[in-house]
């Protein structure tokens, strides 16, 4: 997280990309929204909807919530 809030997004996607590879149930759906926000940022928006996805139909309702809110920002 300390790449992402520094502004390092490809550094940032990387690590996130490890965790959401992992897919610990406890940080892999925060992974995938924020995969899915700098998706978006860079304009990547197939990208962005596959990361909000596939964290909206994951087990944790407060990240599948949220996966769902920046679906609905994408359109």
């Amino acid at each position: 997280m300390h790449a992402y809030t520094e502004g390092d997004l490809p550094g940032a996607r990387l690590s996130l990309l490890a965790v959401a590879a992992i897919g610990a149930p406890d940080s892999a759906p925060a992974a995938m929204v924020f995969l899915g926000v700098i998706a978006a940022r860079h304009r990547e928006f197939p990208q962005a909807y596959l990361w909000f996805a596939r964290a909206a139909a994951g087990p944790d309702v407060h990240w599948a919530l949220v996966a769902v809110a920046e679906l609905r920002r994408l359109g």
